[in-house]
C-alpha cells in the first residue's frame, strides 16, 4: 500500500508539468476545449493529492495516532473510494476535452480519436465495485498508456518547436 500511495502523489505532481505542456501545445487548435481539459485535470491532480493525504491515514501513523477503530477506517476508505470515483469521472471528462481539442488537426487526429476510447473506459472504470479489479486495472492502464502517448507526442512536438533546446 505504501508504494500506491507514492505513487499517487508523485503521479499527480508530475501531472501537473504535463498539463502545463499540452494546454500550450493545443490552446491555439481550441482554445476553449483545451482551457477544459486543463483546468479539470488540475483540479483531478489535487484531488489526487488529498486522496494521498487519505490514503496515506492506512499507511503511516501521525504523531502516533493510528486507525484502531473500525469507524475511522470505514469513513477514510469511503472518502478515499469515494474521491476516487469522482477522480476517474474528472479524468474522463478532461480527455474528452483534449481529445476533441486533437480531433481539430491532422496530427494529433489518432490520439483524439483514442483518447475517446479511453474516456469511455475511465466512466467505466469509475465504477470498481461494479466489475472488478481486473477489467479496472485493463482500463487505467489503457488510460496510462494514452497519456503516455500524448507525452511522447507532446515532447515530438515540443521538440519541432524549439530545436535548439533539449525537451
Amino acid at each position: 500500500m505504501m508504494l500506491g500511495n507514492e505513487s499517487l502523489v508523485i503521479g499527480a505532481a508530475l501531472l501537473l508539468a504535463g498539463v502545463h505542456g499540452c494546454h500550450q501545445i493545443l490552446r491555439p487548435l481550441a482554445p476553449m476545449r483545451a482551457s477544459a481539459g486543463g483546468a479539470l485535470l488540475f483540479a483531478a491532480c489535487i484531488v489526487c493529492l488529498v486522496l494521498g493525504i487519505v490514503q496515506g491515514r492506512f499507511v503511516y501513523p501521525i504523531h502516533g495516532l493510528s486507525l484502531t477503530r473500525p469507524e475511522d477506517a470505514e469513513l477514510l476508505a469511503s472518502v478515499y473510494f469515494g474521491g476516487y470515483h469522482l477522480v476517474a469521472l474528472v479524468f474522463a471528462a478532461a480527455t474528452i476535452c483534449w481529445a476533441s481539442a486533437m480531433l481539430s488537426t491532422a496530427d494529433w487526429r489518432t490520439l483524439g480519436y483514442a483518447g475517446i476510447v479511453v474516456a469511455a473506459g475511465s466512466v467505466v472504470s469509475s465504477y470498481p465495485d461494479l466489475i472488478g479489479p481486473a477489467p479496472v486495472f485493463v482500463l487505467e492502464a489503457a488510460l496510462a498508456l494514452w497519456w503516455v502517448g500524448v507525452g511522447w507526442k507532446l515532447r515530438r512536438q515540443l521538440g519541432e518547436i524549439h530545436p535548439d533546446k533539449r525537451v
